[in-house]
């Protein structure tokens, strides 16, 4: 209980002090007015919440407002279904939908942050709890996790399930593995997770474990199953990616290679230093993609082999539109990552990891000023 007392008044600090750079944002970078959350008249009248729901966020309101439309099934259903559900015992009001989903959003970070600290107990030793906190909630593009945005549901059903999973509590791992598939494609990244652990531990295959892994899967099933009846395709979240997001989208798998080629040869060399933002951008992702390498690097050198396995497909399936795009957002959710790295820097001089967490603070700040303010992140 102290513990979670702990991580609520951290986040609940951290909350305040990244809608404060909202507020700063507002009086130093202009504003685009494409894809601002909740529409231009909603933002003005509202930077909070609105500036929150910003670019995905938008689609996220719209298919909980309005259910699915053209070119929005890319986004899985549990998320806006909650909002939706919630919205509807609240009056069904749709100036409620923006601070439910923002709630949400919170909530849902506070129980994972929660289940993180529990597998340290768990799995890690000599884990500064504090600095793990530090380096997730401090990440540069961290601020997803307080948008109307899936990365704090999804984080918290996949930590869950990880939990349950290690300690063989097959049943409850299939639950949380099934709603974090109904939440994000990469849910299915615990599937392997779950089969990988259960043939570690030799234990004979069991009703408890056939049913988990059974259920696993069945959140991405029922999301098909639901586009099949209603639209013909059960296919239909995965194609014209770029369509709805544009040329840094491909409509088709790209190895990992090829990215790494198309970043160095074509879009670095052709940058436009008059375009400062898209500039920040291109070097953020190439950051994240360093940053998540080397750990699952780490990972692997301290022989944590389920949590190196997971946090690496997380990072290859976040890769196969074709960019890092969503790369610096969608690798948030790789959470032993981020433990990986406390282990380390717990022994480094105090000095440099104060001044490593003040730069990320800075970062944080100039990244969310510029999201807020209908600039492309990721």
């Amino acid at each position: 209980m102290i513990m979670f007392l702990k991580i609520f008044f951290i986040v609940f600090l951290w909350l305040f002090a990244i809608n404060m750079f909202l507020f700063f944002g507002i009086f130093i970078f202009a504003l685009r007015y494409d894809f601002l959350g909740g529409g231009i008249s909603n933002y003005l009248n509202n930077p909070y919440p609105y500036a929150w729901l910003n670019f995905d966020g938008e689609h996220y309101l719209s298919i909980a407002s309005n259910g699915y439309q053209n070119l929005k099934h890319f986004f899985f259903p549990l998320y806006p279904f909650i909002i939706s559900f919630l919205n509807n015992l609240t009056g069904d009001r749709f100036e409620n939908l923006a601070y439910i989903g923002l709630f949400v959003s919170y909530f849902s970070l506070i129980f994972a942050l929660y289940g993180i600290i529990k597998i340290i107990k768990l799995d890690f030793r000599n884990v500064n709890q504090l600095l793990f906190l530090f380096f997730i909630l401090l990440f540069p593009t961290s601020f997803y996790f307080a948008s109307f945005y899936t990365e704090s549901l999804f984080l918290l059903f996949s930590v869950w399930a990880f939990y349950f999973i290690r300690k063989k509590r097959w049943f409850l791992a299939g639950i949380f593995c099934a709603l974090s598939t109904a939440t994000r494609i990469t849910g299915i990244a615990l599937i392997p997770v779950l089969l990988v652990e259960f043939l570690l531990s030799k234990q004979r295959f069991n009703a408890r474990f056939l049913f988990g892994l059974f259920i696993a899967p069945l959140g991405l099933f029922v999301y098909m199953a639901y586009l099949f009846l209603y639209f013909g395709d059960p296919f239909l979240f995965a194609r014209n990616l770029g369509e709805v997001f544009g040329e840094q989208r491909a409509g088709t798998f790209i190895l990992f290679p090829q990215i790494l080629y198309r970043y160095f040869f074509k879009i670095i060399p052709n940058l436009d230093l008059n375009h400062l933002p898209f500039v920040y951008t291109v070097f953020l992702e190439l950051f994240s993609a360093i940053f998540f390498i080397f750990g699952i690097v780490l990972l692997f050198i301290q022989k944590k082999f389920v949590y190196a396995f997971y946090s690496a497909l997380i990072f290859v399936l976040s890769t196969f539109s074709g960019s890092f795009s969503s790369l610096p957002r969608y690798v948030l959710t790789a959470f032993p990552v981020f433990i990986v790295y406390s282990t380390y820097f717990s022994k480094v001089n105090k000095s440099i990891v104060y001044v490593m967490f003040i730069s990320f603070f800075a970062i944080l700040g100039l990244t969310v000023m510029l999201f807020t303010r209908g600039y492309w992140i990721s």
